[in-house]
C-alpha cells in the first residue's frame, strides 16, 4: 500500500502531465495519437488526449498496441496475469449526472471523468484467471 506522501506525489505528477497535454494544441495531440495507434480490446481508438497521457506516462519509450481495464480484458476472454501493475491511467467517462441547478432543462446531464488503470495486452493471458476458474468450479459444484 502506498503512503500518503507517495499518493500525493503520484497525483501531482499526473496532474502535471494533464496540464501539459491540455496546453498542447488539438492538432498536435491528434498527431501524437496517430503515431501511437493505441486501441482498446473492443478495437476502439483511444482519444488523442488519452494517447498523449499514456505516452507521457511511458516517457514516450514504448508504443502500447492494445490497452484495457481489468474488466475489459475479462470481457475480451483474457485476464491480467498475476503480479502485473497497470501500464498507466486514462480518462474514462462515467455516465451522466443529472443537473440539479434551478433553471436548467430536465434531462441535462453532465459527464464525469475518472482516471482508470489500464493494462497492455502483453500483461494479459488467454482464458479466465485463477479466481474466475475457482468461482466457475464452485458454481458448477453446487
Amino acid at each position: 500500500m502506498r503512503s500518503e506522501a507517495e499518493k500525493s506525489a503520484w497525483k501531482a505528477k499526473i496532474n502535471g502531465m494533464i496540464k501539459k497535454i491540455r496546453a498542447l494544441p488539438k492538432p498536435a495531440q491528434r498527431e501524437l495519437a496517430m503515431k501511437c495507434g493505441t486501441r482498446t480490446p473492443e478495437n476502439r481508438e483511444l482519444s488523442p488526449f488519452n494517447c498523449c497521457l499514456l505516452l507521457a506516462q511511458a516517457g514516450g519509450a514504448f508504443p502500447l498496441a492494445v490497452v484495457g481495464g481489468f474488466r475489459q480484458w475479462q470481457r475480451a476472454g483474457r485476464h491480467v496475469t498475476k503480479g502485473q501493475h497497470s501500464c498507466g491511467v486514462i480518462w474514462v467517462p462515467m455516465g451522466g449526472k443529472k443537473a440539479e441547478t434551478e433553471g436548467e432543462e430536465e434531462g441535462n446531464e453532465k459527464t464525469r471523468f475518472i482516471l482508470v488503470p489500464v493494462f497492455d495486452v502483453t500483461q494479459t493471458a488467454e482464458g479466465a484467471g485463477e479466481k474466475d476458474e475457482e468461482r466457475e468450479s464452485a458454481a458448477a459444484a453446487g
